[in-house]
C-alpha cells in the first residue's frame, strides 16, 4: 500500500496527526493490474492508517472486481483470474475466505417493473468496509484537489450505486458538465465539484471498473 523511499515528518492527510509520512494510494493500487499505470495519485499517510486499510482494500477489491456489472472490464477480469482467485485458494488465506462466504447470499432477481424471476447466489455486500474505503478516497483526492486537508468538522456523505432519478437533475447537469479524470484503463474514474462558498464544500462522482458507482459530499458534521 505504502510506496518505499525517503519519507518526512508531516501531517496525515486521514488522521491528522504530525508523524513519519510514507505514499499512500487513492484508490487502492490493488485495483490496478500490472503494470500499474503511472497516473496513480499518492498522498501522504501515516503507517498506522495505512496498515488499518489493508484488510478492507482487499474486501472492496474481491467484491467490487467480480460483481456481475465488472465482467465485462477486462482488468477486473484479470485480476480475478490471477489475483483474487488464487488469494482465495490459498490455505494461508483462511480468514480471506470467511470474509467472501459470509458475503455470499441468495438474493432475489427481479425485472424493472418488479416481477420476480428466481434467486441466485450472489454478493451482500459489507457496507462498513466500502464506507471505510470511499472516505479514505474522497480525503485523499480532497487533498490531492485542493491541496489542504479535508477539516475533521466536515465528514464525507455516501450514496452507493445511486439510482439517476432519485437526483437533481442539476446535479447531474453539474457533474456532466466536468471532465472526467481516469486512472488507468476505466479502472477508476472521478469528477469533482467545488463549492465557492464553502472551502471544505464538495461533491463527487467515483466509478470504478465501469460498474460500481458512488455519489460523495463532504458536508459539516451533524453537532447535535
Amino acid at each position: 500500500m505504502s510506496r518505499k523511499g525517503k519519507r518526512r515528518i508531516g501531517q496525515c492527510v486521514y488522521c491528522g496527526e504530525e508523524k513519519e509520512l510514507s505514499g499512500d494510494h487513492v484508490p487502492p493500487k490493488n485495483l490496478f493490474k500490472k503494470p500499474r499505470p503511472n497516473n496513480l495519485i499518492t498522498v501522504d499517510s501515516c503507517d498506522k492508517c495505512n496498515r488499518s486499510y489493508q484488510k478492507d482494500d482487499e474486501y472492496f477489491r474481491a467484491i467490487t472486481a467480480t460483481l456481475e456489472k465488472s465482467e465485462k472490464h477486462l482488468e477486473a477480469k484479470e485480476l480475478w483470474e490471477t489475483k483474487i482467485m488464487p488469494s482465495y485458494l490459498k490455505s494461508n488465506k483462511i480468514g480471506f475466505r470467511e470474509m467472501i462466504r459470509q458475503s455470499l447470499k441468495p438474493i432475489e432477481i427481479l425485472t424493472e417493473g418488479g416481477i420476480f424471476l428466481g434467486r441466485r447466489i450472489g454478493y451482500e455486500i459489507d457496507v462498513d468496509r466500502f464506507n471505510n474505503v470511499i472516505q479514505r478516497t474522497i480525503k485523499g483526492l480532497f487533498w490531492h484537489e485542493r491541496r489542504f486537508r479535508l477539516s475533521d468538522e466536515f465528514e464525507v456523505k455516501i450514496k452507493m450505486q445511486p439510482d439517476v432519478r432519485e437526483i437533481k437533475p442539476e446535479v447531474l447537469d453539474a457533474f456532466a458538465a466536468i471532465r472526467p479524470k481516469i486512472i488507468g484503463n476505466n479502472v477508476f474514474v472521478y469528477r469533482a465539484l467545488f463549492f465557492d462558498e464553502e472551502p471544505y464544500g464538495s461533491g463527487w462522482l467515483l466509478s470504478f471498473y465501469q460498474s460500481m458507482n458512488f455519489i460523495c459530499l463532504t458536508v459539516p458534521r451533524n453537532k447535535n
